[in-house]
């Protein structure tokens, strides 16, 4: 009967005790899950404005290079040479004129 008071006296607290513990484990598990869902659709969203941000770059980037092929192209169209010494002179004059070193450009004659 003893051993019977003793066990009945311990008994609610380790429940307590069992239903404390396994109520922490299971707020961990999800403060952890919510916690990696939220990191993931940040870096989602993150990854997403980057590619917008590089559209939008190599855009520009393709418009300003067909805008100079473009000036080029008016520039040189119908135009004859003499001699080698001519085209060469007028290549610089247009890489000069259309400021080619500052976007890393050269023009080819082809």
């Amino acid at each position: 009967m003893h051993e019977n008071k003793i066990r009945n006296r311990f008994m609610l607290p380790s429940i307590l005790i069992l239903v404390l513990v396994l109520s922490l484990i299971s707020g961990i598990f999800f403060v952890r899950s919510s916690l990696l869902k939220m990191t993931v659709d940040e870096r989602s969203n993150q990854l997403e404005e980057m590619v917008l941000q590089i559209e939008s770059n190599l855009d520009s980037g393709l418009q300003t290079h067909w805008n100079l092929t473009e000036g080029l192209n008016k520039a040189i169209q119908g135009k004859h040479y003499e001699n080698i010494d001519d085209l060469y002179a007028d290549i610089a004059r247009l890489e000069d004129v259309f400021c080619l070193d500052m976007y890393g450009a050269r023009v080819m004659l082809l």
